[in-house]
């Protein structure tokens, strides 16, 4: 099973009010409104502020600062298509307006027009050089395009602006993980979890990098940081579980494992295989995993595992069943699960010298986001005492 989790999103500080100068006009008591309309947004008052710029507006409608700040305001109560009037407006009259650029390069973001999004954050960035956040946020945008390498070079330009920018920071170890630059990944996460301890993304990350390299008690210590954090989290119990399962204490992994199973019904396939080995290894019995396949309706290859650990399958229609996939990525993931469960079951029987061949085998599949990697040298390391 693959432990590589969905990218987390850049939090946008985008909205924000960042001036408030009519610019357009020289009129105390419409500036001090301006004011008052600013702080009614700021305080989530949408209504209210557009009340008041609507009556800027009737007296100064060349005032770009409250069209801009309208735009945000209709923004934030989901009338998208008024604010991008009212930013277009903006832009019209003054084009090198930053935060209307700013903010309706978010609004595209959330509206998935990333081409027209990236756009606007760039016009962003040659009016105002030296802003980490407009950065992290082009970063975003092209991460959503596919283009790691522009997001990668936004990321690098944010954390030189800002080197405590968290998101950037985290968005960037993603990247590096992606790429397979785990040794990077390990240090931005790292530094995200320095800088902010309750991290509970950068931490699981951080831990599954442990994980796959066989770094057992790395693993479970980042895993007891994430429960230590929110009890109750099944993808931590899991990590938790296999490290343990790894290193060879088999009654804590099927320990842990069952918790993970109990949380997650859903996703309790891969926790039940190592949990029902796991069980084996301390001399107990397994029923469960025998009683659970039936339900798994809509994953055919987790009910082939599971009938092959159970005795329903021979090894031959097992690795027929992995076969059952036309996409490429996906069948080396299977291949590799096929032969580290067969090993596992050949070493239950007593075949070291199959088993052994099986996890050779698995390994040769180069499927490091998989468990069945990491634990198939787990499973040769011990055979080799």
């Amino acid at each position: 099973m693959s432990f590589r989790l969905s990218v987390v999103r850049f939090a946008l500080a985008l909205l924000c009010v960042a001036t408030n100068s009519l610019v357009a006009a020289d009129d105390a008591a419409l500036q001090a409104l301006f004011t008052a309309a600013n702080e009614k947004l700021n305080a989530s008052d949408y209504k209210g502020a557009i009340e008041d710029y609507n009556e800027i507006l009737e007296k100064e409608p060349k005032a770009d600062n409250v069209w801009a700040a309208r735009g945000l305001a209709k923004m934030s109560l989901q009338d998208l298509s008024g604010a991008r009037v009212d930013f277009a407006q903006a832009i019209s009259l003054n084009p090198k307006h930053e935060n209307a650029y700013r903010w309706r390069g978010s609004l595209r973001y959330n509206q998935k027009d990333f081409t027209g999004s990236a756009e606007d954050f760039t016009k962003a960035i040659a009016i105002k050089a030296g802003d980490a956040i407009l950065h992290g946020a082009r970063a975003e945008v092209y991460r959503a395009l596919q283009d790691n390498d522009r997001a990668l070079a936004d990321l690098n330009r944010a954390i030189e602006l800002d080197p405590d920018m968290v998101p950037a920071l985290y968005m960037r170890g993603q990247i590096h993980e992606e790429n397979e630059n785990t040794s990077s990944a390990l240090a931005d996460y790292s530094r995200v979890i320095r800088l902010d301890p309750s991290h509970g993304d950068a931490i699981n990350q951080r831990g599954w990098i442990k994980f796959a390299r066989q770094d057992w008690s790395g693993a479970i210590e980042d895993a007891t940081k994430i429960l230590a954090l929110a009890p109750q989290t099944a993808i931590a119990l899991r990590l938790a579980g296999y490290a343990q399962f790894g290193q060879g204490d088999y009654a804590a992994a099927a320990a842990l494992l069952t918790q993970a199973a109990d949380l997650a019904p859903d996703d309790s396939a891969y926790p039940l295989y190592i949990r029902h080995f796991a069980l084996l290894r301390t001399g107990a019995a397994d029923k469960r995993l025998a009683t659970s396949w039936g339900g798994w309706t809509k994953r055919p290859w987790s009910q082939s595992i599971a009938r092959f650990i159970v005795g329903q399958l021979t090894e031959e229609e097992f690795e027929n069943a992995a076969q059952g996939t036309t996409d490429d990525s996906e069948l080396a993931g299977w291949t590799c699960e096929m032969h580290f469960y067969i090993g596992l079951a050949r070493l239950q029987a007593g075949d070291k010298s199959t088993a052994r061949l099986r996890f050779q085998s698995a390994l040769a599949m180069n499927q490091k986001s998989y468990i069945e990697d990491s634990l198939a040298h787990a499973e040769l390391k011990r055979l080799a005492k």
